[in-house]
């Protein structure tokens, strides 16, 4: 009885785990902050505290996904045995739920300090991208590129591939 309820709770608990390991287009992601920094026409000097606060964050964020991964591989054993120790996994959960909110902290502080880089008017340039990307990545929503509410469903619910490959 334990086993099944112990395989079932460990796979939804790895869900989260799954979806932060690699971002759906993790090909992207490396472009981002070099599109973001020539769109705000960024000085030399604002170039260089990016890079060092992006740097830092990088490290801080291996670092936080690392004790999140282990605590939830943890979490995944304990769960296994034949009479797993509540006490444990107690803790255990303590110990994920902290280091999700870690992360979270971890990146809402990153925006902040970007946002102290910036002369004001940079900042508004930002906001702006930053709701442009919001809109693109949003169903439904009123975009450009937009072939998500078309008649139908989104393209690969129509039968047509996904990825960059479809436009």
């Amino acid at each position: 009885m334990y086993k099944p309820l112990a395989l079932i709770l460990a796979a939804l608990l790895a869900l989260p785990a799954l979806a932060m390991a690699e971002p759906p287009r993790a090909k992207e992601t490396g472009k981002r902050p070099a599109q973001m920094m020539q769109a705000l026409d960024l000085n030399d000097q604002q170039i260089e505290k990016m890079r060092q606060l992006r740097h830092t964050e990088q490290r801080q964020s291996i670092e936080l996904r690392s004790k999140l991964q282990l605590a939830q591989l943890d979490f995944h054993d304990e769960l296994q045995k034949d009479k797993p120790d509540r006490a444990k996994l107690d803790k255990l959960i303590a110990t994920i739920v902290s280091a999700r909110a870690d992360m979270e902290r971890q990146r809402l502080t990153m925006q902040v300090e970007m946002s102290q880089i910036l002369t004001p008017d940079q900042r508004k340039r930002m906001m702006r991208h930053m709701g442009e990307r919001m809109m693109e990545h949003r169903p439904g929503m009123d975009n450009d590129d937009d072939d998500e509410g078309g008649p139908g469903g989104p393209p690969h619910q129509r039968g047509e591939p996904r990825g960059p490959m479809t436009r």
